[in-house]
């Protein structure tokens, strides 16, 4: 009986690991996938839930002939980072528009 073969990423010992970056500028290292559809599913989840920044996924796989470790950037996913505006901040913006705007009015209204 034949024996069926194993899927070209298990063979090779490819993996495919998830990078994150939050909106501190945490970085940090999920669970590796062996398959890269799964691990691109994961990514656009994570991207989905606006709580990262920037998502890699990364392919790792070992060079036989070089005799070591290759680690290449798959996908990158890019968010916005999310800034929140407060009642301060709103109130600073219109006390400087409103010193400019009373400035303004000032030095063009006066006669000499």
């Amino acid at each position: 009986m034949a024996k069926t073969p194993e899927p070209a990423g298990k063979l090779q010992g490819i993996e495919y690991k998830i990078c994150t970056v939050d909106q501190d500028g945490i970085s940090t290292e999920r669970d590796a996938k062996t398959d890269m559809k799964e691990a691109i599913a994961v990514a656009e989840e994570l991207l989905a839930s606006k709580k990262y920044l920037k998502i890699e996924v990364r392919q790792k796989y070992f060079d036989k002939k070089s005799n070591r470790d290759i680690d290449v950037v798959l996908k990158t996913f890019e968010g916005r980072k999310n800034f929140k505006i407060n009642a301060v901040m709103i109130f600073i913006f219109a006390l400087f528009c409103g010193i400019g705007t009373f400035a303004a009015t000032y030095f063009l209204t006066r006669s000499e």
